[in-house]
């Protein structure tokens, strides 16, 4: 039964899938997403239906440094 029960624990685990998906909200995320997205496309030579198939964006953000703003993106890509 304790082999069982450890098992079923596993199981659960590794069925688990969680996305944090934290998307920051601000008028210059948007500006800035929208030009990463183009640039993405164009620099990979994919359509937009293909990035909207294949690309998942988990996270954007924006850093404040000394000169300047970054915009990050952390995304999943799907493989066929």
């Amino acid at each position: 039964m304790k082999q069982l029960a450890i098992i079923l624990f596993c199981i659960t685990i590794v069925g688990c899938s969680k996305q944090n998906i934290e998307i920051c909200a601000s008028p210059n995320c948007d500006i800035y997403y929208e030009i990463w997205e183009n640039l993405f496309k164009v620099r990979n030579n994919i359509s937009d239906a293909y990035f909207d198939n294949h690309i998942t964006v988990t996270e954007t953000a924006i850093h404040v440094w000394a000169d300047g703003e970054s915009f990050r993106v952390s995304y999943h890509v799907k493989i066929d």
